[in-house]
């Protein structure tokens, strides 16, 4: 299976029998850290309530449809990880 790398503004489409997507940020800067997040958005685009900030300190929604599964170090540098479920 191949993972695409995607840069900055860039767009993928998903093929519709994708149910399950991991998203990791990498870097490789020492001197930075990343604070990983995502935002449920409804059909206006708009966040409903802070239960839709999925983060450290927060790290599944309430349908447990997205989940941050943490930082870690690398050979390159740090990631950070998050699992979205699309079923």
């Amino acid at each position: 299976m191949e993972f695409p790398m995607l840069s900055k503004g860039q767009n993928l489409s998903l093929p519709a029998e994708v149910e399950q997507i991991d998203v990791v940020l990498g870097w490789t800067e020492s001197e930075v850290e990343v604070d990983a997040s995502a935002l449920l958005l409804n059909s206006g685009g708009k966040v409903r309530s802070d239960e839709d900030f999925v983060f450290y300190n927060q790290p599944e929604s309430t349908d447990g449809s997205i989940r941050f599964l943490g930082t870690s170090g690398t050979e390159e540098g740090a990631q950070a990880r998050i699992a979205i479920d699309l079923s």
